[in-house]
């Protein structure tokens, strides 16, 4: 009986994956400092989409950071969501408890920025949920 092959698993794809009816993006790490910094971009086909996001900041020196982050969604070139976290830990980890619909073709881009100071530290952003049938 030979093997077969479930799934891969081929790292951080700023991109929207669907499998089924579910769907994901995971930036992996991104190097954040005072700027903007894309953390997810991508266009969507003509599926809409009930999302769900987080984030994880996680400090370069592995001493806690008190850098504050704004991560933003813009979708379409307009900007839908924005969360401002506070950081009093070496990891800190941001669920977004709001769900919000990703229209049918679509551009849709998640941004995050230090706003506390020019030090770096490793940014993550999940994106996850499930296609709407119409």
């Amino acid at each position: 009986m030979s093997k077969k092959q479930i799934s891969t698993f081929l790292g951080p794809s700023k991109s929207l994956n669907t499998i089924g009816n579910s769907a994901y993006a995971f930036s992996g790490r991104v190097d954040v400092v005072n700027a903007y910094s894309t953390l997810l971009e991508f266009n969507t086909g003509d599926q809409a989409y009930k999302t769900s996001m987080e984030f994880t900041v996680v400090s370069d020196s592995g001493t806690a950071t008190t850098d504050n982050y704004l991560f933003t969604l813009q979708i379409n070139n307009e900007y839908v969501g924005a969360w401002v976290t506070d950081q009093s830990a070496t990891i800190s980890l941001l669920m977004v408890p709001i769900t919000y619909i990703i229209p049918p073709l679509s551009h849709v881009k998640v941004q995050a920025y230090n706003i506390t100071d020019s030090s770096s530290n490793q940014v993550y952003a999940w994106l996850y949920g499930d296609t709407i049938n119409g």
